[in-house]
């Protein structure tokens, strides 16, 4: 019976854990696209097009590209908005963003800017998702542009 109840408990924990899940979206037309660290992307494979976050190009002139990230958490494709954007000392940028739910996620992004090629912006860092005493964070890489 012991046996029983810890594994009941184990799986109420898995549960109540979050995670931070992968959007497998081949041929997707998004402005940045963000991947697991180290996850192989190649272009003509659509099994390979799993991110861990997407934006849409801004609609507006001059508008933020990481405005509005979109992201699925517990197997819930949500939309995040900006809170705020700081800059570190070292230049990494820290954007807080929170889901619109009645009880919202709190996604931290810190980012760092890599290469830059002619139509695009290489980036890199961290993803760290809470909700209450719950965290969750993947390592990414990926760029924004066309």
């Amino acid at each position: 019976m012991l046996p029983a109840m810890l594994m009941a408990g184990a799986a109420f924990a898995q549960e109540d854990a979050l995670s931070i899940d992968e959007i497998h979206w081949p041929q997707i037309d998004s402005y940045c696209t963000f991947l697991k660290k180290g996850q192989d992307f190649h272009f003509d494979d659509p099994d390979t097009w799993r991110f861990v976050a997407f934006t849409n190009l801004p609609r507006e002139a001059e508008a933020d590209p990481m405005e509005r990230v979109f992201m699925r958490i517990n197997g819930d494709l949500l939309e995040l908005g900006l809170e705020t954007l700081e800059k570190s000392k070292g230049g990494t940028e820290i954007r807080l963003y929170k889901s619109h739910d009645a009880d919202p996620y709190a996604v931290t992004f810190e980012i760092e800017e890599g290469e830059q090629g002619s139509e695009s912006t290489n980036y890199s860092g961290t993803i760290r998702v809470q909700r209450g005493e719950q965290e969750a964070s993947v390592n990414f890489e990926g760029d924004c542009g066309v």
